[in-house]
């Protein structure tokens, strides 16, 4: 696809490689390694809320933590709830939102 589009694949890859790295927010990291639970062991209720045409964080991902979480025998924790809206994070109180009960 790249040849198709006239473009060079290892020019690109070269660029992203010479590419000055940024180093993490060691306060963010902090945070994520004791609250992110990504292999489905969550021990506390859980609700998640995103829009359903969110350009951050899509459905499919949702779906995709609810299946790790059913894996790991813990559906009964978890809700997650969409707001009918494009964008990330864009929510008002006066929206209705539709519970998915997985």
């Amino acid at each position: 696809m790249y040849e198709q589009a006239g473009l060079n694949l290892d020019a690109d890859l070269g660029t992203l490689n010479n590419a000055p790295r940024i180093a993490a927010d060691l306060v963010a990291l902090d945070h994520l390694s004791q609250n992110i639970v990504f292999n489905g062991q969550i021990q506390v209720p859980m609700l998640t809320l995103h829009t359903t045409d969110d350009d951050v964080v899509s459905v499919e991902n949702e779906q995709a933590y609810a299946n790790v979480v059913a894996r790991a025998s813990n559906s009964a924790l978890l809700r997650q709830i969409f707001v009918h809206r494009v964008g990330h994070g864009n929510f008002t109180k006066q929206k209705r939102l539709r519970l998915n009960r997985r």
